[in-house]
């Protein structure tokens, strides 16, 4: 029997997704991980080092059919963060996700669209 989540439970959920597909993306593109956040209320959910210097990323998750989007809230938040922290380079990386099949432990596998980092 699979287990209830609150709303809340299963967008937390959904963010550490996201968070593990973005931080792969952007280490193929040559990027280090320079810190991290698990708490998909915090300000940011990373910051990576590249030889540009740092950049200060905000994931958001959203399922279909919602699209990937973003808040000017959550933009304004993380630029606040970046501004705090001396970190000159802000981007949103906005993810979307569509169920697929459990795997044998049950555990819900996804379908992840993300196009890149949107430099804000």
């Amino acid at each position: 029997m699979q287990e209830e989540h609150s709303p809340e439970k299963l967008a937390q959920m959904d963010y550490e997704v996201a968070l593990n597909a973005v931080a792969g993306h952007v280490q193929q593109e040559g990027y280090e991980i320079a810190g991290g956040e698990k708490n998909m209320d915090a300000p940011y959910s990373l910051v990576l080092r590249n030889t540009k210097g740092l950049t200060a990323v905000k994931i958001t998750a959203n399922r279909a059919p919602a699209q990937p989007t973003y808040s000017k809230t959550q933009a304004e938040e993380l630029r606040n963060f970046a501004a705090q922290n001396g970190i000159d380079t802000c981007a949103m990386a906005p993810v979307g996700l569509m169920p697929a099949d459990r795997d044998q432990n049950g555990n819900q596998g996804f379908y992840v669209k993300f196009e890149g980092l949107v430099v804000i």
